[in-house]
């Protein structure tokens, strides 16, 4: 139990620390976007660098520890706390908005993963490599991963044969979700044998089974992010992170269940507990990632980017007329973009005002 609450600590502080480190990048960006100064973009490559180091520190020195100490049970619904430092730290270094709908979120994750921390702590006893083979090799287990693994190639058939951008979405978001969960699982598996190779001996991590099972680690998550990276395409992030962080988290439930076998460990009340939890954690997750979808400028306050074909260069065509209502109507298309092309920046949203305003002041 001392583990599992270390374990746990270490997420929710490597979590916050991976947030303030992309938030970071993410102020950086704006500033080197809107301040020409060699000051300014010298500040801006600074705050960075700063946000990388933090951003990868935190994330292998904490999925290190949290992969050693936490069970699979807790493991996978506790990355639902970085979303939460991600719309904190954004409301407290960019000046976005928190809405209620984001405090909202905040409540329902904070307590759905108590809830399935509490509820969901087992015990993952130390194991050589033959018994995780016999684990792997397992009838139940090995039908159920055959049986993900069909489904996960019969989506990536059908994203590839669907005209609706909508469906294409939605087979990636399922596809990355169950292709993230096994990658997790075969990591955790990879800690564990290096973890009991350095008291009982490295013979074990020499075979080609081992090898194997980082094999497969490195290809599951080489595919995940080829696959979220082709739903990106298709669906807004409000859609697609919520989608792939439920299938994450159901699939990631019955690896852990049936790998470790865990079936008959959990108790009435605590299976009811980890679903209610992990519902509530789904929700808090839908709550927060609605404001992904939500970029730099607001729906009223945008139009599309046209490319000017001459020079290679995008222009955002914002109403700068205030007396126009509609920018195509009457001016003409040639005297618009000319003036848009003269008036050189595009308007600034709440965030970028704010930065700027900082900087100045």
């Amino acid at each position: 139990m001392p583990n599992i609450v270390v374990g746990c600590v270490v997420a929710i502080v490597s979590s916050a620390l991976q947030s303030t480190g992309l938030t970071l990048q993410r102020k950086a960006h704006i500033i080197e976007s809107f301040q020409d100064t060699n000051t300014a973009r010298t500040n801006a490559q600074i705050l960075w660098r700063v946000g990388v180091l933090l951003f990868v520190a935190s994330n292998l020195v904490g999925s290190g520890i949290q992969l050693v100490s936490l069970p699979l049970l807790i493991l996978c619904p506790l990355q639902a706390v970085g979303l939460v430092f991600n719309s904190l730290f954004a409301s407290i270094l960019l000046g976005e908005s928190l809405t209620s709908v984001s405090l909202l979120g905040t409540g329902l994750v904070v307590l759905g993963a108590g809830v399935v921390a509490g509820f969901g702590a087992l015990p993952e006893p130390d194991r050589s490599l033959d018994e995780l083979i016999k684990q792997l090799t397992r009838s139940s287990f090995l039908l159920w991963f055959l049986f993900s693994l069909a489904l996960a190639a019969v989506l990536a058939l059908a994203a590839v044969r669907r005209k609706s951008h909508e469906s294409k979405g939605v087979c990636y978001g399922i596809l990355c979700g169950i292709l993230s969960a096994h990658s997790l699982l075969m990591a955790k598996s990879a800690v564990q044998l290096l973890l009991h190779a350095a008291h009982k001996g490295f013979k074990d991590i020499l075979r080609i089974q081992f090898l194997f099972i980082v094999a497969l680690f490195a290809l599951f998550a080489v595919l995940q992010l080829y696959f979220v990276n082709n739903g990106l395409k298709y669906a807004s992030t409000s859609i697609l992170y919520p989608l792939v962080f439920c299938v994450f988290n159901l699939v990631s439930m019955v690896n852990a269940l049936l790998y470790y076998e865990q079936v008959d460990t959990l108790k009435g009340y605590k299976v009811f507990a980890v679903v209610l939890g992990t519902v509530m954690l789904l929700a808090g997750v839908f709550c927060l990632s609605g404001r992904l979808d939500t970029g730099p400028f607001q729906a009223e306050e945008r139009v599309p980017l046209i490319q000017n074909i001459g020079t290679s260069e995008y222009t955002s065509l914002h109403n700068i007329h205030p007396g126009v209502v509609n920018p195509d109507v009457p001016a003409s298309r040639l005297t618009r973009m000319r003036s848009y092309r003269n008036h050189k920046r595009r308007a600034l949203s709440r965030e970028e005002s704010q930065i700027l305003h900082e900087l100045g002041s």
